[in-house]
Protein backbone atom coordinates (compact mmCIF):
# COMPACT_ATOMS: atom_id res chain seq x y z
CA UNK A 1 0.00 0.00 0.00
CA UNK A 2 2.85 2.42 0.80
CA UNK A 3 4.45 1.85 -2.61
CA UNK A 4 1.16 2.61 -4.32
CA UNK A 5 0.87 5.95 -2.44
CA UNK A 6 4.43 6.86 -3.37
CA UNK A 7 3.79 6.14 -7.05
CA UNK A 8 0.56 8.18 -7.01
CA UNK A 9 2.37 11.03 -5.23
CA UNK A 10 5.22 10.98 -7.75
CA UNK A 11 2.76 11.01 -10.65
CA UNK A 12 0.88 13.95 -9.11
CA UNK A 13 4.12 15.93 -8.76
CA UNK A 14 5.16 15.09 -12.31
CA UNK A 15 1.80 16.25 -13.66
CA UNK A 16 2.00 19.48 -11.67
CA UNK A 17 5.44 20.17 -13.14
CA UNK A 18 4.15 19.62 -16.66
CA UNK A 19 1.26 22.00 -16.08
CA UNK A 20 3.71 24.91 -15.76
CA UNK A 21 5.46 24.28 -19.08
CA UNK A 22 2.92 26.05 -21.38
CA UNK A 23 3.07 29.17 -19.19
CA UNK A 24 6.86 29.19 -19.41
CA UNK A 25 6.74 28.74 -23.17
CA UNK A 26 4.16 31.51 -23.60
CA UNK A 27 6.13 33.92 -21.42
CA UNK A 28 9.31 33.48 -23.48
CA UNK A 29 7.76 33.13 -26.94
CA UNK A 30 8.62 35.99 -29.31
CA UNK A 31 6.33 36.15 -32.33
CA UNK A 32 7.16 39.64 -33.63
CA UNK A 33 10.20 41.67 -34.64
CA UNK A 34 9.99 45.32 -33.60
CA UNK A 35 13.42 46.42 -34.86
CA UNK A 36 13.40 49.59 -36.90
CA UNK A 37 11.83 53.04 -36.94
CA UNK A 38 8.22 53.58 -35.87
CA UNK A 39 6.16 56.77 -35.99
CA UNK A 40 2.64 57.78 -35.11
CA UNK A 41 0.45 60.00 -33.03
CA UNK A 42 -1.00 60.29 -29.59
CA UNK A 43 -4.64 60.08 -30.62
CA UNK A 44 -6.09 62.34 -27.89
CA UNK A 45 -3.65 65.27 -28.11
CA UNK A 46 -2.13 64.90 -31.57
CA UNK A 47 1.55 64.84 -30.62
CA UNK A 48 4.05 62.97 -32.78
CA UNK A 49 5.56 59.87 -31.22
CA UNK A 50 8.64 58.17 -32.71
CA UNK A 51 10.57 55.09 -31.66
CA UNK A 52 13.77 53.66 -33.06
CA UNK A 53 14.19 50.12 -31.74
CA UNK A 54 16.74 47.32 -31.78
CA UNK A 55 15.67 43.81 -30.76
CA UNK A 56 17.81 40.87 -29.64
CA UNK A 57 15.56 37.93 -28.76
CA UNK A 58 13.09 39.22 -26.18
CA UNK A 59 15.15 42.28 -25.22
CA UNK A 60 14.46 45.63 -26.87
CA UNK A 61 16.38 48.89 -26.57
CA UNK A 62 15.97 52.14 -28.39
CA UNK A 63 15.21 55.82 -28.45
CA UNK A 64 11.93 57.68 -27.89
CA UNK A 65 11.20 61.06 -29.46
CA UNK A 66 8.05 63.02 -28.72
CA UNK A 67 7.06 66.32 -30.26
CA UNK A 68 3.83 67.94 -29.26
CA UNK A 69 2.27 70.78 -27.33
CA UNK A 70 4.36 70.05 -24.20
CA UNK A 71 7.42 68.36 -25.70
CA UNK A 72 9.83 70.63 -23.81
CA UNK A 73 8.71 69.11 -20.52
CA UNK A 74 9.31 65.56 -21.73
CA UNK A 75 12.61 65.27 -23.56
CA UNK A 76 13.47 62.39 -25.81
CA UNK A 77 15.45 59.56 -24.33
CA UNK A 78 16.42 55.94 -24.10
CA UNK A 79 13.89 53.15 -23.64
CA UNK A 80 14.25 49.46 -22.94
CA UNK A 81 11.89 46.56 -22.57
CA UNK A 82 10.77 43.11 -23.58
CA UNK A 83 8.67 41.40 -26.22
CA UNK A 84 6.43 38.55 -25.08
CA UNK A 85 4.36 36.98 -27.83
CA UNK A 86 3.03 39.98 -29.75
CA UNK A 87 3.18 42.42 -26.80
CA UNK A 88 5.95 44.99 -26.47
CA UNK A 89 6.50 46.58 -23.05
CA UNK A 90 8.88 49.53 -22.81
CA UNK A 91 9.95 51.97 -20.15
CA UNK A 92 12.12 55.05 -20.13
CA UNK A 93 15.52 54.87 -18.45
CA UNK A 94 14.20 56.91 -15.52
CA UNK A 95 11.18 54.61 -15.17
CA UNK A 96 8.89 57.64 -15.27
CA UNK A 97 7.03 56.44 -18.36
CA UNK A 98 5.91 52.97 -19.34
CA UNK A 99 4.32 51.74 -22.54
CA UNK A 100 2.53 48.61 -23.65
CA UNK A 101 1.83 47.88 -27.32
CA UNK A 102 0.22 45.02 -29.21
CA UNK A 103 2.18 44.51 -32.44
CA UNK A 104 0.42 43.42 -35.62
CA UNK A 105 2.87 43.36 -38.53
CA UNK A 106 3.84 46.95 -39.30
CA UNK A 107 1.37 48.50 -36.84
CA UNK A 108 1.49 48.70 -33.06
CA UNK A 109 -1.25 50.04 -30.84
CA UNK A 110 -1.15 50.70 -27.15
CA UNK A 111 -0.96 53.23 -24.38
CA UNK A 112 1.48 54.67 -21.91
CA UNK A 113 1.68 55.99 -18.41
CA UNK A 114 2.98 59.37 -17.33
CA UNK A 115 2.05 62.73 -18.86
CA UNK A 116 1.49 63.28 -21.78
CA UNK A 117 1.07 59.58 -22.52
CA UNK A 118 -1.29 58.58 -19.71
CA UNK A 119 -4.22 56.54 -20.86
CA UNK A 120 -4.42 57.92 -24.38
CA UNK A 121 -4.18 55.50 -27.24
CA UNK A 122 -0.98 55.50 -29.30
CA UNK A 123 -0.82 54.09 -32.80
CA UNK A 124 2.53 53.63 -34.53
CA UNK A 125 3.44 52.40 -37.99
CA UNK A 126 6.78 50.98 -39.05
CA UNK A 127 8.66 53.33 -41.34
CA UNK A 128 9.79 51.73 -44.56
CA UNK A 129 13.46 52.29 -45.50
Amino acid sequence: MTTRRRVIGALALACAGCAREPDWIESTLVTVDVSGAWAGTLVQIGGTFELTLQQAGQKVTGELRYSGWNAGQFPSGAVSGMVTGDVLRLETTSGARRFSFRVDGDVMRGAGSGVPFAGGPIELRRRKP
